[in-house]
């Protein structure tokens, strides 16, 4: 049922005209509703709601974040690796739109972690005119959006799918 929903966005986003920001950041907010829905008891927060001393990670692959990340975010590697240090932190998980760090988070919150995902992923972050850097913390516009199907990243982005 989760894939069908998603499908039947995916498709429903397919035959609209995605050039305008308005239409990529409503399709955005569609999807990210559709998978708050799928997943009533995981904790979702905004990008406008972040703070600063928040853990981001960055659970996607490594091509993908070789690409560009969050600001300060880390890998789910690094996490793992230096996990006690971060117990007592809100731990704000994220990949494209959500799909990947949904259930991260979730396994999180069953060892007593505060876990949430980034609701809408690097999408939602794009479109709140969140900022991205490359592997050398330089500022970049280029995304790793996972397939060209996921490519509803703001004008002025270039969407990587490699």
């Amino acid at each position: 049922m989760k894939i069908l929903l998603l499908s039947i966005t995916l498709l429903f986003s397919s035959c609209i005209d995605l050039s305008g920001r308005q239409n990529k950041a409503h399709i955005v907010n569609s999807m990210a509703n559709t998978l708050e829905k799928q997943h009533p008891d995981t904790p979702f927060v905004k990008p406008e709601d972040l703070n600063s001393d928040d853990v981001l990670v960055d659970v996607r692959n490594s091509n993908e974040r070789l690409i560009s990340i969050l600001p300060n975010a880390i890998s789910k590697d690094d996490f793992l690796a230096k996990f006690n240090e971060f117990k007592e932190q809100r731990i704000i998980a994220y990949d494209t739109i959500g799909q990947r760090s949904i259930p991260w988070v979730n396994e999180l919150k069953q060892q007593g972690l505060k876990a949430f995902s980034l609701r809408g992923g690097v999408l939602a972050w794009a479109h709140h005119g969140g900022d991205f850097v490359d592997i050398t913390n330089q500022k970049t516009k280029r995304v790793h959006v996972f397939s060209e199907a996921w490519d509803m990243l703001p004008n002025g982005f270039e969407a990587i799918t490699q």
